[in-house]
């Protein structure tokens, strides 16, 4: 990974220059504010699945912490910077699809071994995806974890193989407006509902789920402020709601809280 930031940004910046990079103009301006969204609505989304690893660290509030800040952020953040420097770079070198990373490594001229340490890193972070779907659906279905994760990733290689990258940006959009509800969701009934006790729901929890699709549909549709956070408010509110009106919030927090 180090080596394909370092060569890849450094071809990259020799390739075009500094001063090029920064004159770049894409020809559709998408806006501030949907850039707000779609950053936020994928920050929404990591967190909500975040849960399938940081089940493996030690339970505290300064475990979970230091894995976020010192574990995820920096290392994101590099990525993300080299990432778009790359882009930009093969963008300006002709490259019409700049989501295409093995397009855009061969634009800059970066050496066959650089391709072979891409194919490694997107087959662990698939690894990964598939391993979280597996835990959803027998989580929703019962079953085979084994095969419920392999059929997750016949799936995901499907679409990947008919094209779906070409639609990345709808792709990203539709995830963050329906699954920033579910955090919602999630963030009132451990802080506000369960009083962070862990009570596990049987079967399909209606009002989770109904709270969560009237927050997506918000979302979706009402292109007001930022429309992540009104689905992941909207979602959370509704779920509160509803279980303070039925007296089904725990009003006396219990003694073993996560330190």
């Amino acid at each position: 990974m180090i080596y394909i930031i370092i060569f890849g940004v450094g071809k990259a910046i020799m390739g075009v220059g500094i001063g090029s990079l920064w004159a770049y103009n894409p020809q559709q301006n998408m806006g501030l504010m949907w850039g707000i969204n779609m950053q936020i609505g994928m920050i929404a989304v990591g967190c909500s699945f975040v849960a399938d690893y940081t089940r493996w660290i030690k339970n505290k509030w300064s475990d979970i912490t230091y894995s976020g800040i010192v574990g995820l952020f920096p290392a994101t953040s590099v990525l993300t910077i080299a990432g778009m420097i790359m882009a930009l770079s093969a963008t300006k070198l002709g490259v019409k699809e700049p989501w295409n990373i093995v397009e855009v490594m061969m634009k800059l001229g970066m050496p066959a071994m650089a391709l072979v340490f891409v194919f490694l890193l997107q087959w662990t972070t698939c690894i990964t995806s598939a391993y979280s779907s597996g835990l959803a659906l027998k989580k929703v279905f019962g079953g085979s974890r084994f095969y419920l994760t392999l059929f997750s990733a016949l799936v995901g290689t499907a679409f990947a193989i008919s094209g779906i990258v070409s639609h990345f940006l709808g792709f990203v959009s539709i995830l963050a407006s329906w699954v920033t509800p579910v955090a919602g969701v999630i963030i009132t009934e451990y802080f506000f509902v369960s009083r962070k006790s862990f009570i596990q729901k049987e079967g399909i929890y209606w009002p989770g789920l109904i709270s969560v699709l009237i927050g997506g549909f918000v979302s979706w549709k009402v292109k007001f402020f930022i429309p992540a956070i009104n689905g992941l408010i909207i979602g959370g509110l509704l779920y509160y709601i509803y279980h303070r009106a039925l007296g089904l919030c725990i009003s006396i927090e219990p003694k073993a809280e996560m330190e």
